[in-house]
Order: structure tokens, then sequence, then C-alpha cells
């Protein structure tokens, strides 16, 4: 990377204001980051975003990498970087394997309406591979029920989904959309497979999930994850608790997930009545540095210890 000197240009007509300038840092450290990407062959949101704070970034050991290339997926309206595919997507059925081989219970994945995270080719090879529990994480819409009563995973958790989410935010509303969750319920089940319902934590979703004639919820913790003092913390967990316990009474089995990692999950697992712990992101984040199989096996150390 070629690092030259800023020069002071004063402010006037057609000019950028003074605010948008900044010099550019020449420092051991600042030529130490970029060579170690340079030599590493690595692709940094910093260059391929061409971000006119990178040398800051630099000069205080800091860069943005992007793990699968000089590409991304999305395709951002603000953002330089690339829009593509990998030239060598990562295998989702290959990765299950590993998390199987790791001693994962069960392997769950999304398939959204959009495709932005797997394929319908993708969900097929998993059926054919996943040798525990296949759980596929999916929308009311009609044409994925469709798709997950061909491919019949072992249980599949409807969720809600909009296109403008980086991630599922919140839980199903039960009360407000009974009648398309009982028909996508119904229309599941009439194909021999199981069904969750991924809600928020509270009594009346939890109520409607019964009424719809499921047997499994997914609790939404991400209030719990989201909660910073240690009072909001207890009242998360103690949330979870009650509503476990009320579900449970009810006939229900409890699964959670969203949001749990390394540092927070425990006091959920040891949550009586819990059946099974939904976990993707932390664990991925965690692959990074050790790997996929070292990531699961620490996860289920914790959840199991």
């Amino acid at each position: 990377m070629s690092i030259t000197e800023s020069k002071t240009i004063k402010s006037g007509p057609g000019r950028l204001p003074g605010h948008f300038k900044q010099r550019v840092v020449r420092s051991p450290k600042v030529e130490e980051v970029a060579g170690t990407l340079s030599r590493l062959g690595l692709h940094s949101v910093c260059e391929e975003a061409r971000c006119p704070n990178r040398n800051h970034c630099y000069s205080e050991g800091t860069a943005t990498f992007l793990i699968m290339g000089g590409s991304c997926t999305r395709s951002c309206g603000f953002c330089a970087v690339k829009t593509g595919l990998p030239s060598q997507p990562p295998d989702p059925a290959e990765a299950a394997q590993i998390c199987e081989k790791a001693g994962a219970d069960s392997v769950v994945m999304h398939l959204r309406e959009d495709r932005r995270h797997i394929n319908d080719q993708d969900i097929q090879r998993l059926r054919k591979t996943v040798q525990t529990r296949f759980n596929l994480e999916m929308s009311l819409n009609k044409e994925i029920v469709a798709i997950a009563r061909s491919v019949r995973p072992d249980q599949a958790t409807l969720v809600p989904e909009r296109r403008a989410e980086l991630t599922t935010e919140g839980g199903l509303d039960v009360a407000r959309h009974f009648r398309r969750i009982q028909g996508a319920s119904d229309a599941l089940k009439g194909a021999g497979i199981e069904v969750s319902l991924f809600i928020d934590p509270v009594q009346r979703q939890i109520d409607g999930a019964k009424a719809v004639g499921v047997g499994m919820i997914e609790l939404h913790t991400g209030g719990y994850d989201r909660a910073r003092t240690k009072v909001q913390i207890r009242r998360g967990l103690e949330k979870l608790q009650r509503m476990t316990q009320y579900a449970r009474s009810l006939g229900l089995t409890v699964n959670a997930g969203h949001g749990l990692k390394y540092h927070n999950v425990k006091a959920v697992a040891r949550i009586p009545g819990m059946e099974e712990l939904n976990i993707g992101h932390s664990i991925i984040t965690r692959a990074m540095f050790v790997g996929l199989e070292a990531a699961v096996r620490e996860m289920r150390g914790i959840v199991r210890g």
C-alpha cells in the first residue's frame, strides 16, 4: 500500500470543508498493519471500501477484514465493497458434519425467502447428510412451506421474517397471525414434521402456541442477551425461568435461542425444563479463531458442564 504525505488545502468554493480533511498518518504501526494484510493476502473492508479513515485505524493496530475474499454478499448503497459471491462458497453440509462430529445434537438452518443464507440445493443436501436432527427455520411463506413439506426435515421452527432485517429480530406474534400460523403448522404436521414456534417469553404468546396445537416452542432470548446491568440480566433470566415453567405446565417442550454467547449461555442452560438451545452466530464468530469443531466443543462443554 502506498502511503503519501497530505497537503494542507485552504477551503474555498468547490473545495471540501475542513472537517472532511484528515492528514495521512505515517507511522511504523501503519506500515506494519498494511504490510501484514498484504503479506497474508487478506482482504480488508478498510481497503476494499476505500475508507478514508483506514490509516487512523492502522495506526492503532486495527483493521476490519472480510472473511470470504474481496467481495460481500450484501449490496449496500453506501459501501464501496464489491458485491458478489465468494469464488468457493462454504458448503453448509460440510459445516454440519463438522458440528455433528464435535457433538452437536441438531443442525439448524434458515431458508429465507430471499435465499441470502442458504438455498434450496443446500437444504436437499442437508436432508441427506445430517445424521442427528435437522431443524429447518422458516417463515410462513407458502413457497417455503411447500419446500419444507417436500424435503421433510425432522423439525420446522416457524419464525417471523422481514427482508430488511439482518437477522430474526423478535418472536412470532401468534395472536395476531393465528390463522396463518395454524395453517402452516397443520400443513407441516401433515407431512410428518414436528413444528416449533419461535416466540417471545410472554404468557399470551405461549397460550397462543398451545392453541395452535404445536408441542414445542423456542423462547426468544434476545432481551436477556441485550441486558447490560446486573439487575437487567437477573430480570431477563427470571422471566425466561417463569415462562419456561409455565410452558412446561401446559405440556410444551421448551427450547431457547437468539443472541446466546459463551459468557451468558450457562445460566439459560441451567433453567429447569429447558430442553435445547439453538446457537449460531457466536459459534461461527469463535470459529474464526479456533476452528468450527473446537468452537462447537467449547460451547457444548459450557452447556453440558
